[in-house]
């Protein structure tokens, strides 16, 4: 019988809408995932949005209240939103952006963010994300001896 250490849980779509116009489901999708599956770990994917650290923060807060789970990474995708031309189409149209440009993004406009933020294009981010998810479902006895 198999018992595994983890299981991955991809939900597809958008845990909000976007705007009126563009409402992607209003996350009713990942709501009843969330009302039968509480994750010890959680890794949020996001479009390309350079900014700060609060923008994140505030996502994190609103995705807490709507679902119980606490945001314990983001992972920025190289797809930014152009909202132009999504209008004009009348569907979400994204533009991709060179991988460093957002790995650049993460180092210089996310590096004192509490949550972390990776570009998981990159090799050295992953293995940073990857630390953090194993230090946060290590149990604290094991740390210590570690």
């Amino acid at each position: 019988e198999e018992q595994p250490d983890l299981f991955l849980i991809t939900i597809p779509g958008a845990t909000q809408n976007y705007n009126d116009q563009f409402t992607r489901g209003f996350g009713i999708l990942h709501h009843q995932v969330f009302q039968a599956v509480i994750p010890d770990a959680l890794v949020m994917c996001t479009f390309y949005m350079p900014g700060t650290a609060q923008n994140l923060e505030e996502v994190s807060a609103s995705f807490q209240y709507k679902f119980g789970a606490e945001v314990d990474a983001f992972h920025m995708s190289n797809l930014m939103i152009d909202i132009n031309d999504s209008e004009e189409r009348g569907r979400i149209v994204t533009n991709s952006i060179y991988r460093e440009s957002v790995s650049e993004a993460v180092e210089r406009g996310f590096a004192d963010s509490p949550i972390p933020v990776f570009n998981g294009w990159e090799a050295e981010h992953c293995d940073k994300l990857f630390d953090v998810l194993l230090q946060k479902l290590t149990p604290k006895s094991v740390q210590a001896v570690l």
